[in-house]
């Protein structure tokens, strides 16, 4: 048996380059994969979905009605509530909202789960990466977090 994987692609070498390519507010489109360059007939096609870090309303833009959106989410859990970030339509695009928003331990599943919350340091780290931006000091996430530099998984995990 050989080994193909490394020659397997997709449409895209990296998120950042189909987040660029498709220049929207956020991206939910499925990338064919590629061997040797050529589509793969029949091969499953993977939904991904790529947006901006902090970006709660999925609007292209980091602000302040972002970090209100991720308080507002917090305090109505906090209240017993099931609160969404989106319309609740496409659970999908709904998880896609909370990673970004979870700033800090980015969890994936699109909930709380353990010690990946949402919560009110995700949403005044939302408010001080905007404001600085609003300063013009043109801050990285890191900068903002540090603890992403050592979050297993994270772009900016060292």
């Amino acid at each position: 048996a050989t080994d193909i994987t490394a020659d397997i692609t997709f449409d895209y070498a990296t998120p950042k380059a189909a987040f660029d390519d498709k220049n929207e507010a956020y991206c939910a489109i499925e990338l064919t994969p590629k061997y040797n360059g050529e589509d793969v007939d029949g091969a499953a096609k993977p939904k991904v979905y790529i947006g901006i870090k902090g970006d709660t309303q999925l609007d292209g833009d980091v602000d302040m009605d972002d970090a209100f959106d991720t308080l507002q989410y917090y305090s109505y859990n906090a209240a017993g509530r099931t609160p969404t970030l989106t319309d609740g339509k496409d659970e999908n695009l709904e998880k896609l909202a909370y990673f970004l928003s979870d700033v800090d331990t980015e969890s994936t599943a699109g909930k709380n789960e353990g010690n990946k919350t949402l919560s009110m340091d995700d949403a005044f780290n939302i408010l001080q990466y905007y404001s600085y931006r609003a300063a013009g000091r043109n801050m990285a996430w890191p900068e903002v977090v540090p603890s992403l530099k050592t979050l297993k998984g994270s772009i900016w995990a060292e």
